[in-house]
């Protein structure tokens, strides 16, 4: 791979449009209503688009960019990098294991998590993944296609963020195009080191005995 391409890696599940999630948070969370909820934004579409885009209108190459996602891809993705002849911008493969994807990521200049959005402007999208705190221990640039939503403010506060909206084309592609012509920024982000470090494991299992310290002491 060109070492000065730049290189965007997501590794888990990647929908296709109107692929169905399996819903397991409102079973959980009965007063979660998942109709306020576009799944489809969490998945390959509207980056291969955006990608077919640059490659057309802004004569990019693939030795200028590279996508690899592994996991659990919808072959509708595949089947679209085929069909738009974009292989040379893609790569795909199936599950690792967690190791070896976390040494994967650190090859990436930059952390893609597409997100699911609202479909209301009354309802943020909640979920926050847990890929997320995985790209947070790694303290990379995360290019997070979301709109307003609870895992948005964690990625802004962290400083780690590149934002576009999760379902506009010509947004993700200049946003993409903007990193391909001044890669040099990706050097510059500053994260916020003690706000990541408040999600580790360890701070937050501090956190917990903590609170069950404070129950004993109350008498429960």
């Amino acid at each position: 791979m060109d070492s000065d391409s730049l290189k965007i890696y997501y590794g888990g599940n990647l929908g296709y449009l109107n692929s169905k999630n399996n819903n397991w948070f409102s079973k959980w969370f009965w007063t979660y209503n998942y109709e306020y909820i576009d799944y489809s934004t969490r998945s390959g579409y509207y980056i291969i688009h955006a990608v077919n885009y640059l490659k057309n209108n802004r004569n990019i190459l693939s030795s200028q960019l590279k996508f690899c996602f592994w996991g659990k891809i919808h072959p509708k993705n595949i089947e679209l990098v085929n069909e738009l002849n974009l292989q040379d911008f893609f790569s795909f493969s199936g599950y690792i294991s967690k190791d070896q994807s976390l040494k994967k990521l650190l090859n990436a200049d930059v952390l893609l998590l597409p997100l699911e959005k609202s479909v209301t402007s009354k309802h943020n999208n909640l979920f926050i993944p847990g890929k997320l705190y995985e790209y947070l221990k790694l303290k990379k640039p995360i290019l997070a296609l979301t709109n307003s939503s609870d895992c948005y403010e964690l990625i802004k506060r962290s400083n780690l963020g590149i934002f576009s909206s999760p379902d506009n084309i010509l947004e993700i592609a200049d946003v993409i195009y903007n990193l391909i012509i001044n890669k040099k920024q990706l050097t510059e982000i500053n994260p916020d080191l003690n706000y990541i470090n408040s999600f580790s494991s360890e701070v937050l299992c501090q956190k917990l005995s903590k609170i069950f310290d404070e129950l004993l002491l109350s008498g429960y």
